[in-house]
């Protein structure tokens, strides 16, 4: 048979009091370590404007955020120019983000205008526009995957 050591509930309160801080600590330290990789990741931001030399802008005849099917288009056809890829990706990463679905929204935001973002969905299902067939989706998710 098995003998269980006596143990007085004080001795039980202490230790089950020590477990809890423990646990406490360990949730502390996961918050700040996600904390951590946003400061990173924003710091990566500013370290490649600041890398740029200047400020990163786009082709003249690329204004932001599209409004018409036609300006999108247009997007389009020079996305697929190597140049124009880098500068519209290197322009992204500026917008940025604390995490993932704040970048998104802001990119979003930053590439179309309201009126035009209620015409698309993912699939391009209810007489809506794909965004998934679009080269500027992409660009965009290249940016956030870097």
């Amino acid at each position: 048979m098995y003998q269980v050591a006596h143990i007085n509930k004080y001795e039980l309160i202490k230790v089950l009091n020590s477990a809890a801080r423990n646990r406490h600590s360990v949730t502390s330290l996961e918050e700040i370590k996600s904390e951590l990789t946003i400061v990173k990741r924003m710091v990566a931001n500013i370290a490649k404007q600041l890398n740029s030399g200047s400020e990163v802008a786009l082709q003249d005849d690329v204004s932001l955020p599209l409004n018409t099917f036609e300006q999108v288009d247009r997007l389009e056809q020079l996305l697929e120019e190597k140049s124009c890829k880098d500068q519209m990706t290197a322009f992204l990463g500026t917008i940025g983000g604390v995490d993932d679905p704040t970048a998104v929204r802001r990119i979003m935001a930053a590439l179309l205008g309201n009126e035009l973002a209620t015409k698309f969905n993912w699939k391009g299902l209810g007489n809506k526009r794909s965004f998934y067939d679009l080269k500027l989706r992409e660009v965009m998710a290249g940016e956030l995957l870097s």
